[in-house]
């Protein structure tokens, strides 16, 4: 008559089954989904700057607007000209390209994706405690799964909205 392995006993035949699963699973996550969430890591500290960046002179030149303008010196008058020509440009990129918006967007799916990878890393290890190795082998592939379908519907919706914020600069009907 077979001998029954104690829990203990299933519990690490089944971790040593699973390794060889679970392996397989990190380098297809390794390859498909490490990379995106790098992508919105790296990237989305751009937008950030550039939005920052242009806020802050916008401010600090439309302060000096008035300054300039009851100073009279050589040049005084163009210099004024000149910074709100500035203003307004800074003013009209930053509303065009939505700096702030994409920014949002981009940390939204980073923050998404993290949270998908940290989900994944507990099923994965909730799969190493069971006993049953036909239970666990599912624990993990589901868990897999789930993790590259959230990680497609976090980028798709980041995609759609960006696309649906572009706007193009308007011009006159006639």
């Amino acid at each position: 008559m077979p001998i029954e392995p104690t829990g203990n006993e299933a519990h690490m035949e089944t971790n040593r089954e699973l390794g060889p699963i679970i392996q397989e699973l990190t380098e297809l996550k390794k390859k498909h989904f490490n990379p995106v969430i790098d992508w919105y890591q790296s990237h989305s500290k751009t937008p950030r700057t550039l939005f920052r960046f242009t806020g802050y002179i916008t401010i600090v030149l439309s302060v000096t607007i008035p300054l300039f303008t009851t100073t009279y010196f050589p040049g005084s008058r163009v210099l004024v000209s000149i910074i709100a020509l500035l203003v307004a440009a800074l003013t009209g990129i930053n509303a065009f390209a939505r700096w702030d918006s994409q920014w949002r967007e981009y940390k939204r799916a980073q923050l998404t994706l993290e949270h998908l990878d940290a989900a994944w890393e507990l099923r994965v290890f909730e799969a190493r405690q069971m006993r049953c190795f036909e239970e666990a082998q599912k624990t993990v592939i589901d868990a897999t799964r789930e993790l590259f379908d959230g990680a497609q519907k976090a980028v798709v919706s980041e995609t759609e909205r960006y696309f649906e914020n572009v706007q193009l600069p308007q011009t006159s009907k006639k």
